[in-house]
């Protein structure tokens, strides 16, 4: 059984923002040249290498806004797809 004391919560609370994961929570702007937008989906970087958006970060996840997020799925529809229907049994 795990015992913490009184000290591990006073840390926790205290560094509540270095407990918070993702980058999205963290409150990032889209990644997309020239677009300031919320993020609202985070994507790989190799993920985006199919797609015809510039991004300007240099990280393994990248953030999008809703609109390019939306372009992104219109634009890689057909190859996820392909992608897909090869792990597919049936």
């Amino acid at each position: 059984m795990l015992y913490y004391t009184n000290k591990f919560f006073k840390y926790i609370l205290c560094n509540i923002d270095a407990i918070i994961m993702g980058i999205i929570a963290k409150g990032t702007i889209c990644n997309v040249t020239g677009c300031q937008n919320e993020g609202v989906r985070s994507l790989t970087t190799n993920k985006l290498d199919k797609s015809d958006l510039v991004v300007i970060s240099h990280n393994k996840h990248v953030a999008l806004c809703k609109i390019h997020y939306k372009e992104w799925k219109k634009n890689t529809k057909k190859k996820r797809m392909l992608e897909l229907s090869r792990y597919n049994k049936y």
